[in-house]
């Protein structure tokens, strides 16, 4: 009789086999909808979630993270000096925070997972207000931008596939100034609700233009490591309003197992 551990894991394997397979490059990274992300547009719920980012999400989660309350205070002090007309101060603080390296990384490694893990989210007060003066700015300008994005990263796509960057991108209408962020992957972009961000930024040279999580893209061309998106007249918030909604998709479990698989093996045998 074999023992109970081994019967699983034979039953386990089975079943993995009867799944599609997927490739588990850890050099690439495939583009796709990146259903996990913190999508959140705030459609319907604007109002109200103001009220409580002002009073209980923003101090709350600055008073937890003490990197990020310097950082924002940095951010404010340096937005409360300069022309911030259009955006009210924390919508402006917001934007010029995401420039700076302090935490951005962070940010964004939280944006990219936090939707299906709502709770844990540490930034809901920052994506607020950053999502909000990105619909602020884009009302007032409803134009198209033709830009570039170096990342250090390796990313594939598949030709004729809608995909979404699942976090807040930033790209130039600078080549050069792209290419200078990372050679792993050049993207060619046309975007719509992508927005200016010149204004606001910490670097201002760069010429951003932010594009927010929720846009859809077309993959137009891929050749190497260059890869040509345009925006399709859709978008997409699979978290919209929705706080700590799950969504459960079968490539989630496939491109997990890559990593989790061999773990379970291991812990088995």
């Amino acid at each position: 009789m074999k023992p109970p551990a081994l019967s699983i894991l034979l039953l386990s394997a089975a079943a993995l086999l009867e799944l599609p397979q997927i490739q588990c490059d850890p050099t690439t990274i495939p583009m796709n909808m990146a259903v996990n992300a913190t999508d959140d547009q705030y459609d319907g719920c604007r109002d109200t979630m103001l009220k409580n980012v002002k009073k209980t999400l923003l101090p709350s989660e600055l008073d937890k993270n003490p990197k990020f309350k310097n950082a924002w205070k940095t951010a404010q002090d340096k937005m409360m000096k300069q022309d911030h007309t259009g955006l009210s101060l924390d919508q402006a603080t917001a934007i010029y925070l995401y420039t700076m390296d302090d935490v951005h990384k962070d940010f964004n490694r939280a944006v990219k997972t936090g939707g299906t893990n709502y709770s844990q989210f540490q930034f809901k007060a920052w994506h607020f207000h950053l999502t909000d003066a990105l619909n602020t700015l884009k009302s007032n300008k409803l134009k198209c931008y033709d830009v570039f994005r170096g990342d250090e990263l390796r990313f594939t796509a598949v030709k004729d596939a809608i995909v979404r960057f699942g976090q807040f991108a930033s790209t130039s209408v600078n080549k050069h100034v792209a290419e200078s962020f990372g050679t792993g992957t050049l993207f060619t972009i046309r975007t719509c609700l992508g927005v200016s961000i010149k204004k606001y930024s910490a670097f201002s040279n760069e010429k951003e233009v932010l594009i927010p999580p929720f846009e859809k893209f077309k993959v137009m061309e891929v050749h190497g490591k260059e890869i040509r998106l345009e925006n399709i007249e859709d978008k997409k918030s699979n978290f919209n309003c929705r706080g700590g909604a799950t969504v459960f998709k079968i490539q989630h479990t496939l491109t997990v197992s890559c990593v989790i698989w061999p773990l379970i093996v291991m812990q088995m045998l």
